[in-house]
């Protein structure tokens, strides 16, 4: 957001607007992905998520693939012709690969070039901390608790801010949020500034994929958590336990 032609609200809009979310989640995810469940996931309950139809209508329209009123905002913004950009992605495995394709693709067709750039992990993970990328980042991160995404994506300065997303009104407000002891109105701050942040499309959201875990009937006192903090599994490990009898009356 430091930078154009993507500083430009209408620019993101009309890049959002470019994007058959719906296309991406048959062809990607098999149809197992939810359209919009970040930055806020749906778990959370509406005190802090807001569903897609429940968003204001103008914010709302960036999820709808539109690519007639994306080249119309690209003209507005005076770019009736398109222009060029580059997006880094992660090499690792393959997901991200194929996403930046769909992407390219979709964006090829209102006019915008993409220079597809892959990096391997290390390389990918400095280029965000040093921001020696040019214009778009593909980023995919967990959500955290309600406050640290808001903290994570949004506050100035964030190493995790690869959108460089700067505003006053939200970094006041965050500050406010932080030191809120009443669990009501902390969810009331939160929920406003996630659709603030959505208006901004600052991030272009892309469909959530689903995560399934499972394990056989002998794991014990496990119920599919996966990380305890910082990607942390040891606490959860350490409290499961194999139920030896079941497992053998099962034949393994």
């Amino acid at each position: 957001l430091d930078r154009p032609p993507t500083d430009d609200k209408r620019v993101r809009y009309a890049l959002s607007m470019a994007l058959d979310r719906e296309a991406m989640r048959q062809a990607l995810f098999n149809g197992e992905a939810e359209i919009l469940e970040f930055p806020f996931p749906s778990f959370w309950g509406e005190q802090y998520y807001t569903p897609l139809e429940k968003l204001p209508a103008e914010t709302r329209e960036q999820f709808e693939y539109n690519p007639d009123k994306a080249k119309q905002l690209l003209a507005e913004a005076g770019y009736p012709n398109g222009f060029k950009l580059e997006l880094v992605y992660s090499a690792t495995g393959t997901l991200q690969g194929d996403i930046a394709a769909m992407v390219a693709d979709f964006w090829k067709k209102i006019g915008v070039e993409t220079e597809l750039r892959p990096l391997e992990y290390a390389s990918y993970y400095s280029a965000m901390m040093a921001r020696t990328y040019e214009n778009t980042y593909l980023l995919s991160t967990d959500p955290g608790t309600p406050l640290a995404i808001m903290r994570k994506l949004g506050e100035t300065g964030q190493r995790w801010n690869p959108a460089i997303f700067s505003d006053p009104w939200f970094d006041e407000t965050l500050a406010k949020a932080l030191l809120e002891m009443d669990d009501a109105k902390l969810a009331a701050m939160l929920k406003e500034l996630n659709v603030y942040l959505l208006d901004s499309c600052a991030y272009i959201q892309l469909p959530t994929a689903y995560n399934y875990e499972y394990a056989w009937p002998w794991l014990k006192n496990w119920y599919g958590e996966v990380f305890a903090g910082a990607y942390n599994s040891a606490l959860i490990q350490a409290r499961m336990w194999i139920d030896q009898k079941l497992k053998r009356q099962m034949g393994y």
